[in-house]
């Protein structure tokens, strides 16, 4: 009988031991849980134009009859030697740029920028530049046209001029109704 008495205590001992063992798993797993589903709502981003600090180009007051359609801009920073472009995305394989213009709805459009140099990678574009002359915003009906002038012209539906477009870390608003030429 003493044997069982002097063997309870250590029971007891390993059971709060294992209980205390089994709790902590639990509630590391409950952790592990929280922490993926906060990473899940925080990582989510699906905007474009946050992509590595870039910038933006928003173009208003576009008329209603151009909704649904395309548009990209298009500049040259000359004295770099390198294309800034405003797109949903640019990708390069090689010698040749794939350009996805972006939609406009309710006559609005928002262009995340890029800089597309003579040689390397492209990037988010973020700088402080005022294009003048060097600059071309078109409405396009297809969402994918190249580079290539003559199906650049094929595709175009209406071209936008302005006297300039300045850029302050990569954005800039335009109205059309500032337009020049529209």
């Amino acid at each position: 009988m003493l044997s069982l008495l002097v063997g309870q205590p250590h029971a007891a001992k390993r059971r709060n031991r294992e209980f205390c063992m089994k709790n902590k798993k639990l509630w590391l797993g409950m952790l592990a849980i929280i922490l993926a589903f906060g990473m899940t709502v925080v990582g989510c981003d699906d905007d474009p134009a946050d992509d590595n600090g870039g910038g933006t180009l928003i173009i208003t007051d576009i008329p209603a009859t151009y909704n649904d359609q395309y548009v990209r801009f298009v500049g040259m920073l000359m004295s770099q030697q390198q294309y800034i472009i405003g797109a949903k995305s640019v990708s390069v394989n090689g010698t040749n740029a794939t350009i996805t213009s972006a939609q406009i709805k309710n006559g609005k459009v928002s262009l995340p920028m890029w800089v597309l140099p003579s040689s390397g990678s492209v990037s988010r574009y973020s700088g402080n530049d005022t294009f003048t002359s060097y600059q071309s915003i078109a409405i396009y009906d297809s969402e994918i046209v190249s580079l290539d002038s003559g199906e650049s012209s094929a595709h175009r539906v209406k071209s936008i001029n302005f006297s300039s477009v300045s850029f302050s870390n990569g954005s800039a608003t335009k109205s059309c109704n500032d337009a020049t030429n529209f």
